[in-house]
């Protein structure tokens, strides 16, 4: 025989096991002594209390007490702006169009400083709503603009093009 035939037949509904017994009075029983013990913990004051600083900052701490990324030269924030928003040339696709875009951000971001090419990316990671530059950064393929962040975190890789051209194949 297989063990298809020894298996019990699934109960029918008059045979289903009985319902739980309903829970509500405990709830209520539960409401009740909460209702009750609420007033004793709100005269018992705060339940958090402020410690004093620590000698050790937070990471937080750190963090908020930094400066804002510094502000490009205007004449470099204005070129980057210029390329982030210029339209396309009449009969440019937009493969040739955004690819050419790329090759000339790639020029200004090889341009900059080290620590001009930091503050930049500083500014992009912050992404406030009321930065034009960062909104024009967005409006970038993500692909494009991670290939332009790599360049702009690695400044060897800057430097070693600053005496070269820019790969033309992208």
């Amino acid at each position: 025989m297989n063990s298809l035939s020894l298996a019990q037949p699934w109960p029918t509904t008059s045979e289903a096991v009985a319902p739980a017994p309903p829970r509500a009075p405990a709830l209520q029983v539960l409401r009740a002594n909460l209702q009750a013990a609420a007033p004793a913990t709100a005269d018992a004051g705060p339940l958090w209390e402020p410690t004093a600083p620590s000698a050790n900052p937070t990471t937080s701490t750190v963090l908020h007490a930094t400066r804002p990324p510094e502000a490009l030269p205007a004449e470099v924030e204005a070129a980057f702006m210029i390329a982030l928003t210029r339209s396309l040339a009449p009969g440019e696709t937009h493969t040739t169009g955004n690819a050419a875009r790329e090759r000339e951000l790639a020029g200004l971001i090889i341009g900059l400083s080290p620590l001009q090419a930091h503050h930049l990316g500083r500014r992009l990671d912050i992404d406030r709503a009321d930065d034009a530059f960062a909104r024009a950064w967005k409006r970038l393929l993500a692909e494009r603009r991670d290939r332009l962040r790599a360049l702009m975190r690695d400044p060897r890789r800057a430097a070693a093009r600053r005496s070269s051209r820019y790969d033309a194949r992208r």
